[in-house]
């Protein structure tokens, strides 16, 4: 049960643990428990909580804020249609004033709300500064990556605006999506800003009506960095920050004992985890990354990479206070750090609540691995000792580029290496996909998901040909996982199989930092591609390569969104697969459905 200084000493140390990020004339790279004391802070802070705050408990609850859901639109009729506008507002938020953009004037946007088989038609007008261009990416979701759909490559200048239209299929998964700025070089600092929102494809509790009239709460996870009355550009993920849920500071969320709810929680951030634990309760997953679980998922805490969702239930206890928060999270030697904060207090009060049984029983959804890959790859995520650059295969993004090109009708495999002294985060555009191995250990079938968690490597006394890191975050010696050293590696099958994701999209690491600066490739699908194609760079035959050169990072000359000639090289690519899209249906490629009902 939670007390005002225990939340307090989550903030401070919060505050202390990020508060001192430069010294000697650069960026402190390293944990928060190399530095001397530092394991001493939370008491420290828990001490000096208490001695401030004692005398006004009581009206510390007073001030939180009440838990509200983010507003809705929803679909009528089988449309969604509505306009998100662009542009800076000033607001509170968590008692401190900042000029940000954010979509419609909102911290905490609407959430999306539509079902299987409608349409969303979206017009975004983009009314930011000079120069600064946006366009949206509808994260998750199963639907064409071709104009005007999910297209990441669209520029919406100052201005101007675009017209979306996205249709989902009928056999769309049911769950949480998101939708967010992805121009490429700035996704962090507009995402930082406030620019994203959930969408929701209902409804994901339909397997089981006894739910239907349970208590929802929907949570936009996300932190704002505030300096001088506006957001940094870009942010810098080591430095304090402020973390919200729906833009409120420690809300007070209500549940009677014994009543079930049913949380939808999206970390919709720019770079930040979350491993969410709520005091004295248990967290039961329903649902994953917008596809629901194959069985049900229980957690005493909840590890949420930058970008994923979780859907779950859970149970009131006794009646009192409980800390709704986030633990701390290693992120590394190279990484920075992600202190224990709290999110809210889950107060449990009013009568008693029976009657409701968890689910037991989960439809089905297919085990990837009873279909044999038309490809084996690897994929290597490493960055540059000073971790200021990054890149896949040794490579930064190049837009004139298509680097990986896979066939319609395949499940591939492939094997994603963190080569890195920091966590890194893949995802895949316009799919989920199925973990199969993590760190060189099968993984149980429990589901599909689009975003998965990369551990990193550092060395130690059993590993030491692993990353060495200074006192400064500086790493040297870098090698990628092996199959004597699986540290780091995640393997994956990869459903190319509905003809709908045909077209050019990309994959990469999810954290806005390390997406920006070059850790982003480009993906065509289509049914012209080769059964198993090697990519430029090769991704077939990396085994092949020394573990250390896999794990070196070549520096890219120039920023790709201002090389133009690419642009249009890349257009050129982009009408190529449309093309292919419109054929699709004479070459015998069947449609699919993994999602059964």
């Amino acid at each position: 049960m939670t007390t005002t200084s225990t939340i307090a000493a989550d903030q401070c140390a919060d505050t202390v643990l990020r508060g001192e990020r430069w010294r000697r004339g650069f960026q402190v790279r390293h944990r928060p428990t190399d530095r001397p004391f530092a394991g001493q802070i939370p008491t420290l802070c828990l001490v000096l909580a208490s001695l401030l705050l004692a005398p006004r408990t009581g009206a510390t609850a007073e001030h939180r804020p009440d838990f509200v859901n983010p507003p809705e639109i929803k679909s009528e009729n089988g449309v969604l249609e509505t306009e998100l506008i662009v542009a800076p507002h000033t607001i509170v938020v968590g008692g401190e004033k900042v000029t940000t953009n954010l979509y419609n004037g909102l911290f905490a946007p609407p959430t999306l709300r539509l079902n299987p088989g409608d349409t969303l038609r979206l017009k975004l007008t983009n009314q930011k500064g000079e120069g600064e261009n946006t366009n949206v990416h509808y994260h998750g979701t199963n639907v064409s990556p071709l104009a005007p759909g999910d297209n990441a490559f669209v520029t919406i200048r100052p201005g101007e605006s675009y017209q979306y239209v996205i249709d989902f299929p009928k056999d769309h998964p049911q769950g949480l999506f998101w939708y967010h700025p992805h121009w490429h070089s700035t996704t962090e600092y507009q995402i930082g800003s406030g620019l994203s929102g959930l969408i929701s494809v209902d409804d994901v509790l339909a397997p089981w009506p006894e739910l239907k009239d349970i208590t929802e709460r929907v949570m936009i996870l996300r932190d704002i960095q505030i300096k001088h009355g506006r957001v940094p550009n870009p942010p810098d993920p080591g430095d304090p920050t402020m973390r919200l849920v729906n833009g409120l500071r420690n809300p007070t969320i209500p549940i009677k004992p014994g009543e079930v709810q049913l949380w939808r929680v999206g970390n919709i951030g720019a770079d930040i985890y979350y491993d969410l634990e709520i005091e004295g309760h248990k967290i039961y997953e329903i649902a994953r990354d917008g596809v629901r679980n194959t069985q049900p998922m229980i957690y005493d805490h909840l590890l949420l990479p930058t970008s994923s969702r979780s859907e779950f239930l859970i149970v009131g206890g006794e009646p009192g206070q409980y800390i709704f928060r986030t633990r701390e999270i290693d992120m590394g030697p190279a990484g920075d750090p992600h202190p224990k904060t709290t999110l809210g207090t889950l107060v449990v009060s009013g009568p008693k609540q029976t009657g409701i049984k968890l689910p037991e029983i989960f439809p089905g959804l297919q085990d990837l691995r009873t279909v044999t890959p038309c490809c084996k790859r690897v994929f290597d995520f490493s960055e540059t000792p000073d971790g200021e650059q990054f890149c896949i295969n040794n490579v930064q993004t190049d837009m004139s580029v298509v680097n990986t090109r896979v066939r319609i009708g395949c499940v591939e495999e492939w094997t994603i290496n963190n080569c890195a002294a920091e966590n890194h985060v893949f995802h895949h555009h316009q799919l989920q996909f199925q973990v199969v191995k993590k760190n060189g250990k099968d993984v149980p079938f429990t589901g599909w998901q689009d975003t998965v968690n990369l551990d990193y490597r550092a060395a130690d006394k059993k590993h030491p040909n692993r990353c060495k890191c200074g006192s400064d975050g500086n790493c040297t010696g870098c090698t990628c996982p092996t199959a004597d050293d699986p540290q780091g590696s995640v393997v994956v099958l990869v459903p190319y199989l509905d003809p709908v994701i045909t077209g050019n999209s990309v994959y990469h690491c999810h954290i806005g930092e390390h997406e920006d600066n070059g850790m982003m490739q480009i993906i065509s699908v289509s049914p012209d591609a080769g059964r198993c194609e090697p990519g430029t760079p090769s991704s077939v035959d990396r085994e092949k390569i020394a573990s250390t050169e896999r794990a070196s990072c070549l520096k890219r000359r120039k920023k790709d969104h201002d090389d133009h000639a690419a642009l249009d090289r890349f257009a050129a690519d982009l009408l190529a697969s449309w093309c292919s899209a419109r054929n699709a249906g004479a070459t015998g490629v069947a449609s699919f459905s993994p999602w059964k009902r």
